[in-house]
């Protein structure tokens, strides 16, 4: 009966991950004075392996990463001087994930 019961949560568990909606996790970076955009900087959404789509910020410093299933990232931003990486980032089950504005050097 136990079983049962966990297999059915498993395939409830499943079953309810694959209908998750899909976001697109987006925000902007900013130079280390934190006013001054960074364009054409690498953008790189980490998963729990270490993999995940880059992308490359626009003049004004936005990115936008499409199509991101719901769960926990690492946020790595590559500049021509370094590289930094922001974890704990939330994509969450909506149209639009924005992210607080990163300063890098």
């Amino acid at each position: 009966m136990t079983r049962r019961i966990s297999i059915s949560l498993l395939l409830l568990f499943i079953a309810a991950s694959a209908f998750a909606t899909p976001t697109n996790v987006r925000g902007r970076v900013y130079a280390s004075d934190g006013k001054t955009a960074y364009p054409s900087v690498a953008v790189t959404l980490l998963d729990a392996n270490g993999r995940g789509p880059t992308v490359y910020t626009d003049r004004s410093g936005m990115f936008n990463v499409p199509s991101v299933a719901p769960g926990s990232y690492s946020l790595r931003v590559t500049t021509p001087r370094t590289t930094r990486t922001f974890n704990n980032i939330r994509a969450e089950s909506k149209n639009y994930t924005d992210l607080a504005p990163v300063s890098v050097p």
